[in-house]
């Protein structure tokens, strides 16, 4: 059984550095990491989320997705794990 989290955001970064700070102490508990990324999120902020998440291969980034709180919607229909955690 494939287990998923989905984080929808807009890149706010206070927020995502404090996620990506925690998320090593329970990254074993999924197979993967969506972080949806709404349109208009701007491009440094785009780019400090790569910087950002390139750390953790189990993270994948989803762009250009619904904006936030739809994103949630947008990464639960592009993925096909079995259980999720949002």
């Amino acid at each position: 059984m494939k287990r998923a989290a989905i984080l929808g955001t807009g890149a706010f970064p206070p927020i995502l550095r404090l996620w990506f700070d925690l998320f090593p102490i329970w990254q074993e508990e999924i197979d993967i990491l969506y972080v949806a990324i709404d349109h208009y999120t701007e491009p440094s902020s785009r780019q400090w989320v790569h910087d950002l998440i390139s750390r953790f291969p189990k993270v994948k980034l989803l762009e250009d997705v619904a904006p936030w709180p739809n994103s949630y919607t947008s990464a639960f229909q592009q993925s096909k794990e079995d259980v999720f955690l949002i």
